[in-house]
Order: structure tokens, then sequence, then C-alpha cells
């Protein structure tokens, strides 16, 4: 994480367990945080995120600081930076839900009822 937010004291905007999972709520909680870390834990345990620099909010939106990081071997995550073959960071639609990064798929993918989505790598980030 850039050093310059380091420094930030940071606050949960969103949470599933204490705000429900509706998309809107999300949205609504969400409005005007930036930057954010998006932390998600699927069904099976798995945990990964982003760091966005950028508010969430409708459309393309996010800039090279912006990361995808997995936890997929322990408690150190791995990080993968914007390697600068494209400027798909973010894209946001109501009816559809959250993409991150892009390759043939995005990268991390959070569909709109919050309940379901997917992860892929991507040339956005060089993910695996």
């Amino acid at each position: 994480m850039p050093v310059l937010y380091q420094l930030y004291n940071w606050t949960k905007a969103y949470g599933s367990t204490r705000d429900g999972s509706s998309f809107s709520t999300f949205l609504n909680r969400c409005n005007g945080v930036e930057p954010a870390i998006l932390i998600i834990k699927e069904h099976k345990g798995y945990k990964f995120g982003a760091f966005v620099t950028d508010f969430i909010r409708l459309g393309k939106s996010g800039r090279g600081e912006m990361f995808i990081y997995t936890f997929k071997d322990g408690a150190v995550p791995e990080v993968y930076q914007w390697t600068g073959a494209n400027e798909f960071f973010m894209y946001l639609e109501k009816d559809m839900g959250i993409g991150i990064g892009m390759g043939f798929k995005y990268g991390i993918f959070i569909k709109n009822d919050l309940d379901s989505g997917s992860t892929a790598p991507t040339v956005t980030f060089g993910n695996k």
C-alpha cells in the first residue's frame, strides 16, 4: 500500500454481517469513501480483495495505485500491482455488480446480490 495511505485512520464502512447483503446498502455505505480496502471472505473461508483509490461509484473508476490481493497460503497476502497493460481498474453497474481488473474476465467480480461472484487472471494486475 502506498505510504500515504498507510497513515489513514481506517474505519469499516460496510460489513454484510452488520449491514445485510443489499447492494444498494453497500453502495450507500461506501458513497464518498475514498480510498477503500475491499475485504472479501467467500463461503469456503478464502480471503481476497482490492485496494480501491477512488470511491465506489457507477461506471468506470480507479487509477494505477489500485491493487488486488489474496491470502492464498496463509497470513501474508500476495499483492498484484497494476501492470500498466490497460486501465480497466474498476467498473460498476447496479444491474450487474462490481468488476475489478480485466483479462478475459474480471479479476474480482462481485455480483449485485453480494452472494456470488468470481475471480480470474487479469492483464490489469497480472494476478493468477
